[in-house]
C-alpha cells in the first residue's frame, strides 16, 4: 500500500479542496501553502474585506427599516396582488417560475421553458 502510494501520490503536485466558509478557514490553510478563492463555477476570485456589523444592529431592525423603506406596513397590507418572476438555468436551459397572488387568496404559478409552459391554478 505504501509503495503504491508514493507512487502515485506526490504532495508537490496536489491539490487540496476544501469547501466552507472562506473566511472560517482560510488562514488555517496558508500553512498548506497558497489559497485561492474560486466561486460555484471555478473562477477565481479576491474575497472582499468584511466590514463589521454597526453595533445593535439587529435582524428585526434591518426587516423594520426595509419596511419603512417601501413605505411601511400600512402600504404592505393595501397591496392587492403579488408578482414574483424566479429565472434560472438548469443544464442549458432556461426557466422561469412566475407565481402571482391576489388579495381574494387566488394563486396562479406558470412554468415556463423553451420547450414547455406549463400553469397550475390554486385557490387558498
Amino acid at each position: 500500500m505504501q509503495a503504491t502510494s508514493k507512487k502515485y501520490i506526490h504532495p508537490d503536485n496536489a491539490y487540496i479542496i476544501v469547501v466552507g466558509k472562506g473566511s472560517d478557514i482560510a488562514d488555517k490553510l496558508a500553512k498548506f501553502g497558497e489559497v485561492k478563492h474560486v466561486d460555484i463555477y471555478g473562477e477565481s476570485y479576491v474575497p472582499a474585506k468584511v466590514s463589521a456589523i454597526p453595533a445593535g444592529l439587529t435582524a428585526e431592525k434591518v426587516i423594520s427599516n426595509y419596511i419603512d423603506a417601501i413605505g411601511g406596513t400600512k402600504k404592505i397590507q393595501e397591496l392587492k396582488s403579488v408578482k414574483t418572476v424566479m429565472k434560472a438555468t438548469i443544464q442549458g436551459t432556461e426557466l422561469t417560475m412566475t407565481v402571482s397572488k391576489s388579495s381574494g387568496k387566488k394563486c396562479n404559478r406558470t412554468f415556463s421553458t423553451r420547450q414547455h409552459n406549463a400553469e397550475e391554478r390554486n385557490r387558498w
